[in-house]
């Protein structure tokens, strides 16, 4: 486990593999995680973002979401990158944070 970052190990609360909790005890933020952004809401992206989106921060790899979701795989790797700039996010730790926050691994 050590190969995952501390901010990845923030968020990632109650995110299930197969039934298991991965991490269940993660609590507070650290100083150097992501500061607090202005609230952002998936409402902001298109209906194939927030697929997208979803797919990436379930862990599935860029090829497994384009056969999902019938595209290529850089057409996966241009809608992550469109959600990324749209939200102002800098690395995948923060849009896997943006997945939880807002919901979308629970749809």
């Amino acid at each position: 486990m050590n190969y995952i970052g501390n901010d990845l190990k923030l968020e990632l609360a109650h995110v299930t593999v197969f039934g298991t909790t991965v991490f269940s005890n993660i609590g507070s933020q650290k100083s150097g995680a992501m500061a607090p952004r202005t609230k952002l809401s998936a409402k902001r992206l298109t209906l194939r973002q927030q697929e997208v989106v979803k797919l990436l921060a379930e862990g599935k790899t860029m090829s497994e979401a384009a056969l999902l979701l019938n595209l290529t795989k850089s057409g996966v790797a241009f809608h992550k990158y469109r959600v990324m700039q749209k939200l102002k996010l800098k690395r995948n730790a923060d849009l896997i944070r943006f997945a939880i926050q807002s919901r979308l691994l629970a749809s």
